[in-house]
């Protein structure tokens, strides 16, 4: 999912949160309460749980087209995400 422009999004693992309250993070490094949300360009970043090991790659203008062949792969579209195999079936259970 991703959000339309001038939209964000929260991502959460917990089905029942039916209002988001701010609050302060335990890492945050600000006193002021916030709702963490975020946008187009962050929102992939989010589609997976939160302690499931990943790594992902996008282009940007300025990779080289060399790079985008070798890191994301021919015909691979903008983005590439990978999950560690340990990770697949808690993957499945959360998107289920």
């Amino acid at each position: 999912m991703r959000p339309r422009l001038g939209e964000v999004l929260h991502f959460s693992e917990d089905p029942t949160i039916a209002v988001f309250h701010p609050h302060v993070a335990v890492a945050a490094r600000q006193a002021e309460e916030y709702v963490w949300a975020v946008d187009d360009g962050r929102a992939p970043d989010y589609w997976f749980p939160r302690q499931c090991p990943r790594a992902m790659a996008w282009a940007a203008p300025s990779t080289s087209a060399s790079d985008r062949e070798r890191i994301i792969g021919p015909g691979g579209g903008e983005r590439v995400h990978a999950i560690e195999y340990r990770g697949v079936q808690r993957f499945l259970r959360v998107g289920a």
